[in-house]
Formats: structure tokens, C-alpha cells, sequence
């Protein structure tokens, strides 16, 4: 795993709804500088996450064609083992895919809420 940022722990699936747990390196390049004393998660990188997760959900490569929000309320320190809960609510309309999300610590606190467009890369 040390080239990957991070790691599918866990999964579930319904009809609209997802739930994944994944587990960050923290070996992984992108914390030397950001900041190598005291790494933490940059924004952009969790809001690929879940861009990331929306493909496994479609099976299709996406594109973010529209950030409609996207609200950070608590910063992510990465350390030995950083967990975080991602859950995901999808709509499609026309060739849309439309993501609330939510993300949630080891604690079960709220990170950080999102609502993405995407669209299919293919």
C-alpha cells in the first residue's frame, strides 16, 4: 500500500446508497508536503475520493462536471491508521450523476459534506 493513498476497507451497496470505509496511508508521497510534520488530508484529494468511489459505484470512468457545494468542517490528521466513513447518495437524471456525501472520522464525527455532478469520461 505505499503507493497507494489509500485503501477500500470496507463496502456496501443498495440501490442509491453507499457506504465505504477506507484507511489512508500515511506513507503515501502527497503528506511529505502537505505537511510532513503534521500531515494532514488535503481538500481536493477527498473530494477525489469520492469521485473515485462514484466510479466503482457506476463501473464507468466520471467526470466532475459540476461542484454544487462542498463544506470541510473538520481537518483530517493523518496518522498510523486514519479511517474514515464515506457515505454516498446517488440520482441519475439524463447522463448525470448527482452525489451527496458525507464523511465521518474513526469517531463518527462529521468532516465534511459534499454535493457533486458527474459525468461519464468514456
Amino acid at each position: 500500500m505505499d503507493k497507494q493513498l489509500y485503501a477500500q476497507k470496507k463496502h456496501t451497496q443498495n440501490e442509491n446508497e453507499t457506504e465505504s470505509w477506507v484507511v489512508l496511508n500515511p506513507k503515501h508521497a502527497i503528506f511529505k508536503g502537505h505537511f510532513p510534520e503534521n500531515p494532514i488530508l488535503p481538500g481536493v484529494i477527498l473530494i477525489d475520493i469520492f469521485k473515485k468511489e462514484a466510479e466503482n459505484y457506476s463501473q464507468e470512468k466520471l467526470l466532475i462536471s459540476h461542484i454544487k457545494t462542498v463544506k470541510f468542517l473538520q481537518v483530517v490528521k493523518v496518522e498510523e491508521e486514519t479511517s474514515l466513513k464515506l457515505l454516498f447518495i446517488f440520482k441519475t437524471s439524463e447522463s448525470k450523476l448527482h452525489l451527496n456525501g458525507k464523511v465521518f472520522d474513526a469517531k463518527n464525527n462529521l468532516v465534511a459534506k459534499l454535493q457533486l455532478e458527474l459525468t461519464s469520461f468514456e
